[in-house]
């Protein structure tokens, strides 16, 4: 029981964006665009927006960008998103959201397939890099 009140503690004022081209607006001007595994600090919630803190900046977001780390289930949320990425073949967010994941939920009954699956998910972009990447038999045709 204590363990998850300290658990709570240090996630109290934190959540993770969920998707990527968030636009971030600190008063009327536009200061940051934030994507998926960016992590910002939650100040308050408003109806359906979320004043947060990201690089020192305060402005507001759409509370439907992000999982709130207080949340009672923002443990499969997160992880509910991670694989969803994943499924849709979008290794990059994926693995920055499994990477979340696993920071902050190293004590989860998912952790072992977060870890899989981030480590998957590095493979396919390493992968996807390897195959845009000339290979010795394309430079010898471009040397020859």
């Amino acid at each position: 029981m204590i363990t998850f009140l300290v658990f709570l503690l240090c996630l109290s004022d934190s959540g993770v964006v969920i998707v990527d081209g968030v636009l971030f607006y600190e008063g009327d001007l536009k200061s940051s665009v934030l994507n998926a595994g960016d992590i910002v600090e939650t100040i308050e919630q408003k109806d359906d927006m979320v004043r947060i803190r990201y690089n020192n900046k305060v402005g507001l977001v759409n509370k439907g960008v992000l999982i709130d780390f207080r949340e009672q289930i923002a443990e499969e949320r997160l992880f509910v998103f991670a694989r969803g990425y994943f499924n849709q073949a979008e290794y990059r967010k994926a693995a920055k959201l499994f990477d979340v994941f696993i920071n902050n939920f190293d004590q989860s009954q998912y952790l072992t397939e977060a870890l899989y699956y981030y480590g998957m998910s590095n493979e396919e972009l390493i992968s996807d890099l390897d195959s845009a990447l000339p290979h010795d038999s394309d430079l010898d045709r471009a040397l020859w």
